[in-house]
């Protein structure tokens, strides 16, 4: 099952662009051929048919209330 739930992972997820945002603010880069070890792949999973199955319009709002957030707890 993970073999499969890794295969589908992999091709969903742009993960060259994941990891240049989640890096972004730091001095840390990751070449295309790093290796990134994943414990929680069900967690990712989940987050995939979770990102597919919400509208766009609410994942909007969220990243909004989010990136709000945390400028006032700065």
């Amino acid at each position: 099952m993970f073999g499969l739930l890794r295969s589908i992972l992999y091709f969903q997820i742009n993960w060259q662009q994941y990891f240049e945002a989640v890096f972004a603010g730091v001095d840390i880069t990751l070449s295309s051929q790093e290796r990134v070890v994943v414990n929680e792949v069900q967690y990712l999973a989940d987050l995939v048919v979770l990102l597919d199955t919400t509208p766009l319009r609410v994942i909007g709002m969220f990243t909004r209330v989010v990136l709000f957030n945390s400028k006032l707890l700065k």
